[in-house]
């Protein structure tokens, strides 16, 4: 009796699922745990990793890995590319995703107020990236680029700090770096930030008002952290010709001006030698009668 066996070739596994860390991942940590999902027919996984999103030069190219996650020791600061393919007898399924994620540097991160910004309230919100293995974080703030005028330091655990400015219309320098338990790490970039005054609401006369006495008060609104306001008046829109230039610690200003004339005034705030943006521009028309 001759007996014949039936051989059923095992079919090739699917593609692979990865699972973490998400692409596009960014400040991990250089001890990357890559995961991905179990798949069906699959006997062992092949994982690439590389710097280049080709895969022309592999950091690493395993052998059979028989389980669904992978630690590698990485370098800071350095953009990965890694995917993975399932096998079995029958060969290799297709790639999966290419995935992407960057490690850590040793230098913070500034997140806000953005280089350059204008701060028009007077707390300030200020944020930084958390490091991987930061234990505590210096701040510092300073009058100039090169932190010698004026420096404040701080060293906190938190990436974030809320602070009220000393002098409002100035500009301010800061910078952060990440402590660890053996070192601290480099300086961040150098941002720099102005702390703008609130700018005046106009009170009187009223927006475009027309055919009023010649005897005019101009008021504005009170500000609580303004020593002194500036006011403009001109007979032109555009203020290349004031007729008026009035600093002063008060909010109003009286004036006799001319009939029949339209004029232009706005407001802005300070301390004497800075000052804010200016107040929306209104106008005003006197009429035929003193």
């Amino acid at each position: 009796v001759v007996k014949h066996y039936s051989y059923i070739a095992p079919e090739i596994p699917p593609s692979v699922k990865l699972v973490a860390p998400n692409t596009n991942s960014a400040n991990m940590n250089t001890t990357v745990d890559l995961v991905w999902d179990n798949t069906a027919r699959a006997d062992g996984y092949n994982l690439q990793i590389s710097k280049t999103e080709s895969f022309f030069a592999k950091l690493y190219d395993s052998s059979l890995i028989y389980d669904t996650h992978f630690s590698i020791e990485l370098e800071l600061n350095t953009k990965y590319y890694w995917r993975v393919r399932a096998g079995n007898a029958a060969g290799f399924g297709t790639w999966s995703q290419i995935w992407n994620f960057i490690t850590y540097t040793d230098k913070a991160i500034l997140i806000s107020p953005p280089n350059n910004a204008k701060v028009e309230i007077d707390t300030i919100h200020f944020l930084w990236h958390s490091q991987p293995n930061a234990l505590s974080y210096t701040y510092q703030r300073a009058d100039d680029f090169n932190f010698q005028t004026n420096l404040y330091e701080l060293v906190l655990s938190d990436t974030t700090l809320i602070m009220i400015p000393e002098l409002l219309g100035k500009s301010y320098f800061w910078r952060v770096k990440a402590n660890d338990s053996s070192n601290t790490g480099e300086w961040s970039d150098k941002w720099r930030f102005v702390t703008e005054f609130d700018i005046p609401q106009l009170i009187k006369p009223s927006k475009d008002t027309t055919n009023i006495p010649i005897e005019v008060e101009l008021e504005w609104e009170v500000l609580e952290n303004s020593e002194d306001y500036r006011l403009q008046v001109s007979k032109e829109s555009n203020f290349q010709l004031p007729l008026l230039i009035i600093t002063s610690p008060e909010h109003n200003y009286s004036y006799t001006f001319e009939k029949n004339k339209k004029y232009y005034w706005r407001v802005c705030a300070g301390d004497g030698e800075n000052f804010g943006e200016w107040s929306e521009v209104w106008t005003f028309t006197t009429g035929n009668f003193s």
